[in-house]
């Protein structure tokens, strides 16, 4: 037995020793890390800590290092932490002065700084997954006052203009949503005349239609709340929920409607302290909120000529509240490409894992070779698919289905070495036929061979290869 387990057993064996469970880390709220970390030396976590946290929790204003350090000074420790001795208030007030110098003004600048302090640029930061790559992006960009250009960089789906002015903006990370999930990044934008907005921003290394799981049959499969449209219409359905907050204290949905597409999906809450503090102000619906993807893809892929409402990869929005299927014109999109730009002409830690995931050629199919038994469907055929004709082209687990439309191709699904995206295409196409070998650039071949195919849907003679 090691050193360090024999000292957590005699811990653990400690009369007085409990586990503390469900603290709903991290908290998404400055305020509350910065009582935590000052209060815990010397007192009892469960009895006098974690509750004036939780009390913390529930002030709005003391979410970043700087809205907490105005509330203390202004409104005084007894009502902000329920605590009067001046010692620990200092020490309060001391750590949020350190962070505020360093420019910590969330739990994911906290992390940066935790890594390397600003002024050693030396050291290298790589982020090699997702997650690290969101946090490091988006901790980049508030440290070096860039959200009013992100905010910039949005391409909208409806409007070549951004739909709000922007005289202020705050950044939040990781906000929990519970059985909505978490979105990447939350940002909250005042605008010139005082009106708020709400824009969520869903982040995926790959491209969006790689990144998304078909929704052909038209309802909402929890089995794959990971994919990209089924989170944004996660946290569409939290945000028509906000207004519940005032109805029962927490974001719940109404019961679900047998013509919902949510209808074989759970009832979905939100019950964290934090959250619904986050959310109070908003919760009457007076602030209009947008779903913004950043992903790899070259072009936008919610512009309305590349995704339509009824593409099986288009988020399923619908109004409980309302009943009723919605057009969401709200939708936007930031390229990583476009994202570098940003940061020209400054110190930054993101260039390295820039060119380590965007920088080179896209990553070739895993090593491991598609088991042939699985392959039900290769080469290019024509195939039914959501209820439209289609192209689809399969090498291995990697696949595109294009339908062609207003005289061209739009990829419509698609995945990229993606075992099970492949094998769950089988219960969703109808294979017609071999598709002919000309190329997809001769829009006028194929048009003329969409237009004669078969009421059945085969071609004619002579048109397969």
């Amino acid at each position: 037995m090691t050193d360090a387990l024999r000292v957590a057993n005699q811990v653990r064996a400690l009369p007085d020793f409990e586990m503390v469970e469900d603290l709903a880390l991290p908290y998404n709220h400055m305020g509350a890390t910065i009582t935590d970390a000052v209060l815990q030396a010397g007192l009892r976590y469960e009895t006098v800590v974690w509750p004036r946290v939780q009390h913390v929790m529930t002030i709005p204003e003391a979410a970043t290092t700087s809205g907490f350090l105005a509330v203390l000074r202004e409104r005084g420790g007894e009502e902000v932490v329920r605590w009067t001795h001046p010692e620990k208030l200092g020490r309060m007030e001391a750590v949020a002065e350190l962070f505020i110098a360093e420019h910590v003004e969330s739990e994911a600048d906290l992390l940066v700084c935790a890594v390397i302090r600003r002024r050693r640029l030396s050291v290298r930061i790589v982020a090699h997954d997702e997650d690290s790559m969101t946090n490091l992006f988006f901790s980049e960009v508030h440290r070096h006052d860039k959200l009013k250009d992100f905010l910039a960089l949005i391409e909208w789906r409806s409007s070549s203009a951004m739909p709000f002015d922007v005289a202020d903006a705050e950044l939040h990370q990781q906000v929990n949503f519970s059985e909505f999930g978490r979105p990447d990044a939350i940002i909250l934008v005042t605008s010139g005349n005082g009106q708020r907005h709400v824009v969520i921003v869903e982040v995926k290394l790959g491209k969006y239609l790689d990144s998304c799981i078909s929704t052909g049959t038209g309802k909402f499969d929890n089995r794959f709340n990971s994919r990209l449209n089924n989170q944004l219409a996660l946290k569409y359905r939290a945000m028509i929920s906000l207004p519940s907050i005032v109805e029962t204290g927490y974001i719940t949905e109404s019961e679900h409607a047998a013509e919902s597409p949510y209808s074989e999906d759970q009832v979905r809450r939100c019950k964290k302290p934090s959250t619904i503090a986050f959310f109070r102000d908003l919760a009457g619906g007076s602030a209009p909120f947008y779903l913004v993807t950043l992903t790899s893809d070259s072009g936008s892929p919610l512009r309305e000529d590349r995704l339509a409402p009824s593409d099986p990869c288009f988020p399923l929005l619908f109004n409980q509240r309302l009943q009723a299927q919605q057009e969401f014109r709200n939708l936007g999109s930031v390229l990583w490409r476009r994202c570098l730009q940003l940061f020209d002409g400054v110190d930054n830690h993101v260039a390295e894992s820039f060119a380590l995931h965007f920088g080179g050629p896209e990553e070739a199919e895993p090593t491991d070779a598609p088991q042939k038994a699985e392959l039900f469907v290769r080469g290019r055929q024509i195939v039914k698919y959501a209820g439209m004709t289609c192209h689809l082209a399969c090498q291995g687990y990697s696949f595109t289905v294009r339908h062609f439309r207003d005289g061209r191709f739009v990829s419509v699904y698609e995945g990229r070495g993606d075992r099970e995206k492949y094998l769950g295409l089988e219960s969703q196409i109808q294979v017609l036929g071999r598709a002919p070998r000309t190329p997809l650039a001769d829009v006028t071949f194929w048009a003329s061979y969409f237009l004669n195919l078969d009421s059945d849907g085969s071609a004619g003679p002579g048109t397969a290869a």
